[in-house]
């Protein structure tokens, strides 16, 4: 099984909205999770399924790369 660090797909995120100059608001506008939701998550105040995860990358065009297993 291939571990998927959450920090990562968080600093991913955050990154890629940091790029677009999108608020959180736009990213829920765009993936249909609650903006109170990515901010308690990029804010580290609380985890995320990986299919909301899922949800928040696609929206930004990201995507999960298969690395080295830990």
């Amino acid at each position: 099984m291939t571990h998927i660090d959450e920090h990562d797909i968080r600093r991913a995120i955050a990154a890629e909205l940091d790029r677009r100059r999108w608020s959180n608001y736009r990213l829920a506008k765009q993936s249909g999770v609650s903006a109170v939701v990515i901010g308690r998550f990029l804010s580290r105040q609380r985890d995320i399924k990986a299919s909301t995860a899922a949800r928040l990358m696609a929206a930004l065009g990201l995507s999960i790369q298969k690395g080295a297993e830990k």
